[in-house]
């Protein structure tokens, strides 16, 4: 933690230097605010999805349409989190031909402006539902997958996230 105009803030956890608009794979991990677990449960090893996270994976499902020059990889919704890995893909590299892929944003995207506009219309549409408390954490964890067995791992890791599950209160 570092000083700022006589407060502390809590240093950045993306990479110092790195244009998170590049083309690749992302892997993410965004939690609940006090880990509630407002998405559903893990019962025998399955996730069960409440009505808020059966709201996030469509959601989830919404992103090409937003931004249709990202693609989607694995996702698992969590009783308090959810994990993913967001594509950006190179079609970016010939904007000017097709200004449609720029998205809601008018801009090339970066993996924070599409994280950013999934959280967003997931807590819309949860407060929508009559739970106006809902809140993420204000950040994200990310990490930039590096090679093909990176990317295999990871893949493997999402899906099988409710088998490892243990429940934070008991």
């Amino acid at each position: 933690m570092t000083l700022f105009r006589r407060k502390f803030r809590i240093e950045s956890a993306r990479r110092p230097g790195f244009d998170y608009a590049t083309t690749g794979h992302y892997f993410f991990t965004i939690c609940i605010k006090n880990r509630h677990p407002v998405f559903g449960s893990v019962y025998q090893k399955k996730m069960l999805l409440s009505l808020s996270g059966k709201l996030a994976w469509e959601c989830w499902r919404k992103i090409p349409y937003h931004y249709p020059g990202v693609r989607l990889g694995s996702f698992i919704v969590m009783p308090d989190h959810v994990h993913g890995i967001i594509i950006l893909s190179d079609q970016y590299t010939n904007i000017e031909e097709n200004p449609k892929l720029m998205g809601a944003t008018g801009r090339i995207p970066t993996l924070g402006n599409v994280i950013g506009s999934f959280k967003s219309a997931v807590t819309k549409k949860i407060h929508e539902t009559g739970y106006p408390g809902f809140r993420w954490l204000p950040r994200y964890h990310d990490h930039i997958i590096r090679d093909e067995h990176e990317r295999i791992l990871i893949e493997r890791y999402i899906p099988n996230n409710p088998r490892r599950w243990r429940d934070p209160s008991s």
